[in-house]
């Protein structure tokens, strides 16, 4: 869903596909429709993809494609419709500036990605969504959505899914005309390796009198799609993973700096993001920076056995977990698909971890968590933490947070950026 130079039109395209009414239905109407089906559709747009998911019993498959086809094939983009959601949507970013997870989350990517499309959140920001108009919104969709960028994925316990069966008859009768839009997708473009620095950088966002202070601590990392994905996993879920990894035992358990601390992977086309997030006591930043920097030089020697067993546990699990109903098993699927990967990707996961060894890790660890390579954003009260932060040995001066971009114009001019996989 990378929408180019305009933040936040991919997402907005994507979300009026329902709200904006399709084929001979306004929004009310289109909902009503889906709800007579049982479910209410949910569409959302990440960094690289819009997904549209709905869940019906098997005898209405029928026309829920049909309607289904009606929202990719033909929306309508309701001008009134798209007043009232902007509205909507700007008062929500209005409100984030209360949320310190989500200040320090914005922030992180700003800092950590720059000018690159991961940068913002799909949502963008207030100034680029004003602007917006529902000429935008058709343009970008005329431009990039279409049968060549869309991929359709049915899953549940189906009699007649095989080719000339019912459910492949019921899809062509669906979606077989539908022609014309929407390129296939184009790579993400790259972005250049982080050097190593002399000292680590910090981000500080000030929050007078807060009691707490968020802490994002990593950087970009590997693609979805990259070989080294599994090892660079399987090192997130033993930093952060669960509730006996390193992070949480150390963090709260040991030290009662925080509730939660976890670590994840953001799975994307290009460097998805390998972040630790948690929020901790105000007196208690500067230490726990200092103990979750400790850890991640822990990484330069091999991870015990037993811990990795335990890491390649909790994945599986939660691999089973996904795989236990038909919710869990398309999301699992067409992430993979979205990302370039074939269908049975999630399926081949627990193999691809196997074949992690302790040395995959501890090399992972050294291309993605050397600490002179990462981002560390804090939002919090900056008279109580800079003091403090300024003692921990290896940080560098602490910055404030980078400049947002211009925001150019969203019309006169065609929209930008690869187009969105559905």
């Amino acid at each position: 869903a990378l929408d180019g130079d305009v933040e936040g039109l991919a997402a907005a395209t994507a979300d009026m596909l329902l709200l904006g009414g399709a084929g001979d239905h306004d929004g009310p109407s289109l909902a009503r429709a889906f709800e007579r089906l049982g479910d209410e559709p949910i569409i959302d747009a990440d960094a690289d993809n819009v997904t549209l998911r709905l869940s019906v019993t098997p005898e209405r498959l029928e026309p829920a494609l049909a309607l289904l086809h009606e929202v990719v094939a033909r929306p309508r983009f309701d001008a009134r419709a798209w007043r009232r959601e902007r509205a909507l949507r700007l008062a929500a970013l209005a409100s984030e500036g209360d949320e310190p997870a989500l200040v320090a989350d914005r922030v992180f990517l700003r800092a950590a990605y720059g000018a690159h499309p991961y940068g913002h959140p799909p949502v963008g920001r207030a100034g680029p969504v004003a602007r917006l108009e529902v000429v935008d919104l058709r343009a970008f969709f005329a431009a990039h959505h279409g049968p060549a960028a869309t991929t359709l994925l049915v899953v549940g316990d189906l009699d007649g899914a095989g080719p000339g069966g019912r459910v492949a008859s019921a899809i062509e009768r669906a979606f077989g005309g539908w022609r014309g839009g929407g390129p296939a997708p184009a790579p993400p473009p790259a972005l250049a390796p982080a050097d190593a620095l002399p000292t680590l950088r910090v981000v500080l966002v000030d929050r007078p009198g807060a009691t707490q202070s968020e802490l994002r601590v990593g950087g970009p990392a590997v693609a979805r799609a990259a070989a080294e994905q599994p090892a660079v996993l399987l090192l997130a879920t033993v930093l952060g993973g669960s509730f006996t990894s390193r992070l949480l035992q150390d963090l709260r358990e040991q030290r009662g700096f925080a509730y939660d601390v976890g670590a994840a992977l953001a799975p994307a086309d290009g460097p998805g993001s390998l972040v630790i997030r948690t929020a901790v006591r105000t007196d208690a930043t500067a230490a726990a920076l200092a103990a979750i920097l400790d850890q991640l030089r822990r990484l330069d020697a091999p991870i015990p056995v037993a811990e990795l067993d335990k890491a390649r546990a909790v994945l599986r699990g939660q691999l089973v977990e996904a795989f236990g109903d038909g919710h869990g098993a398309s999301r699992l699927i067409a992430d993979a698909l979205g990302h370039g990967l074939p269908a049975s990707a999630p399926a081949r996961l627990p193999e691809l971890l196997t074949a992690c060894d302790g040395a995959s890790l501890v090399g992972a660890a050294a291309r993605w968590l050397e600490p002179r390579r990462l981002t560390v954003v804090v939002v919090g009260d900056r008279a109580q933490v800079a003091p403090a932060l300024a003692a921990v040995p290896g940080l560098g001066p602490i910055e404030a947070p980078p400049a947002d971009p211009p925001s150019p114009p969203a019309s006169l001019r065609p929209p930008s950026g690869r187009p969105p996989r559905r």
